[in-house]
C-alpha cells in the first residue's frame, strides 16, 4: 500500500465504512477531503488527520501518512513487508545451440 488511496481504502473496508462522510468524522476531515484522498487528487494525509485516525482506530498515524512502519491491529501489530514471490522474480536463461 504505497499511495494514499491504498491506505485510506484499506482503512475503509477493514473498519467497514462505506461512507466518507462517515470516515471523514474518525478523522475531523470533510467529505470533500476524503473524496480527493481515495481520487488520488491529494497526495497526502496531514498529520492533524493521521493523529485523529490513530486516536479513533487501529492504525498507526505513521503507517497512515507515510506507508511505513506497523499497521496497529488493537494489541496486534503487524510489519508490511513486500515480499516478490519466486515466480515474479527476473531470472536469467540460456539458450544454447546443439
Amino acid at each position: 500500500m504505497n499511495t494514499t488511496r491504498d491506505r485510506v481504502i484499506y482503512m475503509m473496508t477493514t473498519l467497514k465504512i462505506k461512507e466518507q462522510t462517515e470516515f471523514g468524522k474518525l478523522c475531523g476531515a470533510s467529505k470533500s477531503v476524503v473524496y480527493q484522498w481515495i481520487t488520488g487528487r491529494i497526495k497526502s494525509i496531514d498529520a492533524r488527520f493521521a493523529f485523529k485516525l490513530e486516536d479513533n482506530t487501529p492504525f498507526s498515524a505513521r503507517w497512515i501518512m507515510l506507508g511505513e512502519g506497523k499497521i496497529k491491529n488493537g494489541i496486534l501489530s503487524v510489519e508490511i513487508k513486500r515480499v516478490v514471490p519466486e515466480a515474479l522474480k527476473p531470472r536469467q536463461i540460456r539458450i544454447t545451440a546443439e
